[in-house]
């Protein structure tokens, strides 16, 4: 039971999050009964040459969007296998420019969720399957100056619904993991548009005494439809991105885990750019302060 522990939390290494307001982490569930505590520091970065009329300069040239989140999440089992976990972050993006360089900073939306865990065991192999849902609430910093899709906070109560599943066979894991946030329209009349992400990833695991190490490949899938602003649509707010990760993972003693991943975008539909590379990379910190299965 303690394997598939340590590849769900591999898991939590290979999601995407890009602004708060605008999209949401799958990897704030994990998939294994396990009260836990993390830290995480996270940047993704898009980068190119942004198309003339574009809405940050209005003239076309060089741009990049870099986002900076410092996470903190915490998982407990309140009654048998239903849980709730929490989240909050600290975000910065840095807009540059030819001309300029400006950021945005300020604390997220954080987020409540409740779900369920269980698992089945096979013959050579065993299955974990997770289902959750749950709130974000719009108490975070709420900053415009730059444009809406950059605040932190999104002035809105927004649903999230999803699942995971993982399989282990051996030495070999294999996760799947997809959700859908649902957003809502703030007082200002503006909605973040809807988003929906999925993961396949392959993991495999070696152990050696106190210490193990797990590097893992995988593939993530953001897609962030358009915004509204007073029902119209808003051009340039609309993304889609094919993500390689790779990452490794070290679990000391069943209990410390710390972990990174490089993420590469392979393709992209991202309106508003002539050409944009995007990448990121995360590093995480977790304790393990008891395991629901023991």
């Amino acid at each position: 039971m303690r394997l598939l522990l340590i590849i769900v939390l591999v898991a939590l290494n290979i999601k995407l999050l890009a602004c708060s307001g605008c999209n949401v982490s799958t990897g704030l569930v994990n998939s294994d009964p396990v009260n836990y505590l993390s830290l995480k520091y996270r940047n993704t970065l898009f980068n190119g040459i942004e198309s003339s009329f574009f809405r940050h300069t209005g003239h076309g040239g060089v741009f990049s969007e870099s986002y900076f989140n410092y996470d903190f999440s915490a998982k407990y089992f309140f009654y048998k296998k239903w849980y709730a976990q929490g989240m909050f972050s600290y975000q910065q993006v840095k807009l540059v420019s030819d001309s300029s360089t400006n950021y945005v900073n300020g604390v997220t939306d954080p987020f409540l969720f409740l779900g369920y865990n269980d698992f089945e065991i096979f013959k050579n192999w065993q299955l974990n399957y997770n289902v959750f849902g749950g709130l974000d609430f719009g108490i975070g910093s709420y900053k415009v100056a730059q444009g809406s899709e950059y605040s932190a906070g999104s002035k809105s109560y927004d649903r999230l619904l999803g699942f995971e599943l993982l399989a282990k066979l051996k030495k070999v894991g294999f996760s799947s993991k997809g959700n859908i946030k649902f957003n809502s329209k703030n007082k200002e009349n503006y909605l973040f548009g809807n988003v929906v992400n999925n993961s396949f990833v392959f993991l495999y695991y070696v152990e050696k005494e106190n210490l193990m190490c797990i590097p893992f490949l995988g593939v993530t899938h953001e897609w962030n439809l358009k915004d509204k602003l007073d029902d119209d649509l808003m051009l340039n707010t609309s993304s889609e991105v094919l993500f390689i990760d790779l990452g490794i993972n070290f679990l000391f003693k069943n209990k410390f885990l710390i972990g990174g991943k490089y993420k590469l975008g392979f393709y992209d539909d991202i309106p508003g750019w002539e050409s944009v590379n995007v990448s990121g990379f995360e590093i995480e910190l977790s304790y393990i302060f008891s395991d629901k299965k023991e």
